[in-house]
């Protein structure tokens, strides 16, 4: 009996605990990759056209999907409630092209051009 009601308090708190660790990791990662691809566009406009980089990112398996637009990255996320939250990161450059928004790793390639600051997955 005891065993039971023990059991029963600490089944819901794991899954709880389980759900929300999830869901914080998947935010980070997403965090991460927005941050890393916009320091890397801030670099690259910093040294002037002709200048590239490339960053490694890993993509979480929440992503909804991604935006670029003139002086932002977004990734929108939808967490383990079901809840959906964007996280962004702002540019000094402006920027074009596309961040990929499947789950995985990929390298991406930040070019400055005479136009702005353009990204790509390679």
């Amino acid at each position: 009996m005891i065993a039971s009601i023990a059991l029963a308090v600490t089944l819901p708190v794991f899954y709880y605990t389980f759900f929300y660790s999830s869901s914080s990791v998947n935010y980070s990662q997403a965090q991460d990759a927005v941050n890393a691809v916009g320091r890397g566009a801030d670099y690259v406009y910093s040294l002037g056209v002709g200048s590239k980089t490339r960053v490694l990112i890993s993509v979480p398996g929440s992503v909804i999907n991604s935006s670029v637009k003139t002086n932002s990255l977004t990734y929108n996320i939808r967490s383990s409630s079901g809840a959906v939250s964007s996280v962004t990161a702002f540019t000094k450059a402006n920027i074009t092209g596309i961040l990929p928004a499947n789950p995985g790793n990929y390298f991406i390639s930040i070019n400055m051009t005479e136009q702005g600051v353009f990204i790509s997955s390679s």
